[in-house]
């Protein structure tokens, strides 16, 4: 008995179609991502020129997976001269990525300045309540947006930082020695983040507190050193030990290189963000 193939053989001209189409859907693509790049540009322009002027001595190391990312920062200044600092790690990249960052982005704001809620724990609170309501009720369980965040204060008249993080930790160096303040298990955008406390950390900068680094897991999680094996927290943490005390900008090249030296031809699994700024 002859079975018939059910799928019907193309002819030359249908196969052209389809790769003709298939090349305007990617450059579609591409155009949308680069239209997603340039909005969030807009916004670190200015979250750029805001370190600057109130964490001169500071850096931020940034490699996007791809043109859009979903790693980004929110640089702000507060009353009596406290300075908000945030680092948030959206799910996915490119398009997706640079959505999520823009949503929370503007969420901030309204908290800051609508809301007046500005200690680093209430601002997680905050964002955990809002992203779950306009944006996690409506969307499927795999499609939840959970964000991890570092949300930290510096006041330099009190001489303290004030730390809270969901699902991302904050390192600093104090007397030489890297350390670290542990955030929630749970990311921005979960039922749990909404029905646990968050432990806030105050780090005291007279204590010899001197590097503070706010860092994504993009970096740690890279696949290469020859073997295919992750790069780690542990030789991170290592290498802000080893960096810290150069200039904030030499710190940014051999965060470079030892990323680059990693990843060798491996691909970038994920977007990289590193922020980093002195305390005098």
């Amino acid at each position: 008995m002859l079975i018939r193939n059910p799928y019907k053989r193309m002819n030359n001209s249908q196969i052209i179609a389809n790769e003709t189409q298939n090349q305007k859907d990617l450059l579609k693509l591409s155009q949308y991502e680069d239209w997603a790049k340039r909005a969030q540009e807009v916004v670190f322009k200015m979250h750029r020129g805001n370190l600057q002027d109130m964490l001169p001595d500071s850096f931020i190391f940034e490699v996007p997976r791809m043109n859009a990312s979903g790693d980004f920062y929110y640089v702000q200044v507060l009353p009596q001269n406290r300075i908000l600092v945030v680092v948030g790690d959206a799910p996915g990249y490119g398009i997706m990525g640079a959505f999520l960052h823009l949503v929370v982005d503007r969420l901030v704001t309204e908290c800051l300045h609508q809301e007046e809620i500005q200690e680093p724990s209430a601002v997680l609170k905050y964002l955990n309540t809002q992203i779950n309501k306009n944006l996690n009720e409506i969307v499927p369980l795999e499609d939840k947006a959970q964000v991890k965040l570092s949300v930290c204060v510096v006041d330099a008249m009190d001489g303290q930082v004030t730390f809270a993080g969901a699902k991302q930790r904050m390192t600093y160096i104090k007397n030489g020695t890297v350390k670290e303040a542990k955030s929630s298990m749970y990311a921005v955008g979960t039922a749990m983040l909404e029905e646990k406390d968050i432990p806030t950390h105050v780090i005291n900068l007279e204590e010899g507190v001197t590097q503070i680094y706010l860092s994504t897991d993009g970096f740690q999680d890279q696949f290469g050193g020859g073997e295919g094996k992750r790069f780690m927290r542990k030789r991170l943490l290592d290498l802000f030990e080893n960096i810290h005390s150069k200039p904030q900008e030499e710190q940014k090249k051999q965060l470079e290189k030892a990323f680059n030296d990693w990843k060798g031809k491996e691909n970038q699994v994920d977007d990289v963000l590193v922020l980093g700024f002195k305390l005098d």
